[in-house]
């Protein structure tokens, strides 16, 4: 199920009548969506597909906590979007670095995480002119940083899609740009550890995962009480954990 490069709205409903007709009669004891988008689609059909049964999402931001408060038999663990730290990261590497070029792709996806990201690093970032290459190809982001001089990194957040629609995932577009990159790369995930990223503050989804599956054992059925769904947890880059949803 592609739930970040699609958007017609006769192709999520095909899959919520498949996967209400597949679980009809077994319906899962939990659900475990992973990333905000499948997040999305599972809270707009969950009454109509599982109605009551208790969700787990993992890997969403803490902006959607306030949206998901009070929501009966709900839980799960999000991430901050925080990118000081990688900023502290580039200083302490880098410390004569002028300009970072922005790397993200096109589609809806990217498109959040590049605003996010920019608002964030305009805001806290006065020494570094930010430059944005949304939509690149991986050989024409290459041409851009052999443009963009001395003292220069970049940061890849996302990309699903570049400009002329061509597909990938954050990985493989890493992975092709990485061959013809003339300058050091950041990034925000540490599932990008050794493709060709210097480092970051990195979000871990396995540790996401791991929180996440502790958190199932909470739910009624699998080891917890009825008072104990509904805490929500978040982890940041720094690998801390607090309750955003009380």
């Amino acid at each position: 199920m592609d739930v970040v490069l699609q958007s017609d709205p006769e192709y999520f409903d095909g899959w919520a009548s498949l996967l209400k007709r597949k679980y009809s009669k077994y319906p899962p004891d939990v659900i475990i969506p992973v990333f905000f988008p499948a997040m999305i689609f599972l809270a707009t059909n969950r009454h109509d597909l599982f109605p009551g049964c208790p969700i787990v999402f993992c890997a969403i931001t803490e902006s959607f906590g306030p949206s998901l408060k009070n929501r009966p038999n709900l839980t799960g663990v999000g991430f901050v979007m925080d990118f000081n730290p990688t900023l502290q990261v580039i200083g302490q590497v880098l410390p004569k670095t002028s300009k970072l070029m922005i790397l993200s792709g096109n589609s809806k996806l990217d498109a959040w995480m590049r605003d996010v990201a920019l608002r964030a690093l305009s805001s806290a970032q006065k020494k570094m002119e930010l430059v944005d290459l949304a939509g690149l190809s991986p050989s024409e982001a290459a041409v851009e940083f052999t443009k963009a001089g001395p003292n220069t990194a970049a940061l890849l957040l996302t990309c699903q899609l570049d400009q002329q629609n061509n597909r990938y995932t954050t990985t493989e577009y890493l992975q092709e740009l990485e061959k013809l990159s003339t300058i050091p790369i950041f990034g925000c995930y540490d599932t990008v550890l050794g493709q060709g990223i210097v480092g970051g503050a990195l979000i871990s989804p396995v540790e996401q995962g791991q929180v996440a599956g502790k958190i199932r054992s909470l739910i009624p059925g699998f080891g917890g009480k009825d008072e104990e769904i509904g805490v929500t947890e978040k982890i940041s880059t720094e690998n801390k954990i607090k309750n955003i949803i009380k």
